[in-house]
């Protein structure tokens, strides 16, 4: 992410595009099975959609269910954390979103984002998920040389809950970053059962996950129970 703002256009769209809330989307086969609900005002992404599919996961390891515990334990960021703010930056991303049922791939250049770092060595990322920005904060620490690990899965986005009638509950519920792998499949994304830390470097003004597509890692929103809600990105 380079030091440069030129990104009006492209930060409305980070900011805009999923904010407003919609009744869950139901269907069956290779489509979109997302929990969470938005309302896109933005163009179809030009393509074919993905043959994806989002099944619950099942047969969990050990480490599955100790990190889906830290998931329901972990905090929610919404304010800005303490620190020195680096501002208006350039940021690239691909990776996949839900629109009208389907998940579709998408290449975003352009967006505007933000890190934090603090007086500790934390390193805070806001909108980490740029498919899906939430406006939260992802919480980091500076590990060996340029390196900075962030451990998974954190809390990422909160909406208001409903019921199965489509009638608000009163509570909230919430939805995770998670180190994700591919299926054996090839139709979805599960936790990574082998880790759930991943690294970026910084490098004079970039910041970069270098955990990405090329070693087959994705940054994927999940629910609590490590569920794909149908958005991620690998760069």
């Amino acid at each position: 992410m380079k030091k440069i703002f030129t990104a009006l256009v492209a930060a409305l769209f980070a900011t805009a595009s999923f904010a407003q809330p919609l009744a869950k989307v139901q269907a069956n086969g290779p489509f979109a099975n997302s929990s969470l609900r938005y309302q896109p005002n933005i163009k179809k992404p030009a393509g074919q959609p993905m043959n994806f599919i989002m099944p619950t996961v099942s047969n969990q390891t050990n480490l599955l269910a100790r990190v889906c515990k830290a998931a329901s334990e972990s905090e929610l960021i919404t304010e800005q954390p303490a620190g020195t703010l680096h501002d208006n930056l350039y940021g690239t991303s691909e990776g996949y979103l839900v629109m009208f049922g389907y998940v579709f791939h998408i290449t975003l250049d352009g967006t505007v984002e933000r890190y934090v770092e603090g007086s500790n060595g934390e390193v805070y990322i806001q909108n980490a998920i740029c498919t899906i920005p939430s406006g939260s904060w992802i919480k980091g620490y500076k590990a060996e040389g340029d390196t900075i690990k962030f451990d998974f899965p954190q809390k990422y986005y909160a909406q208001d809950a409903i019921d199965a009638n489509g009638n608000p509950t009163g509570e909230k519920e919430y939805f995770y970053a998670y180190r994700a792998v591919m299926n054996q499949e090839g139709s979805s994304f599960v936790p990574d059962p082998t880790s759930q830390t991943m690294s970026y470097v910084l490098r004079n003004d970039s910041l970069i996950r270098v955990d990405n597509h090329d070693n087959n890692v994705y940054l994927a929103l999940c629910a609590d129970d490590g569920g794909w809600c149908g958005y991620a990105d690998y760069y």
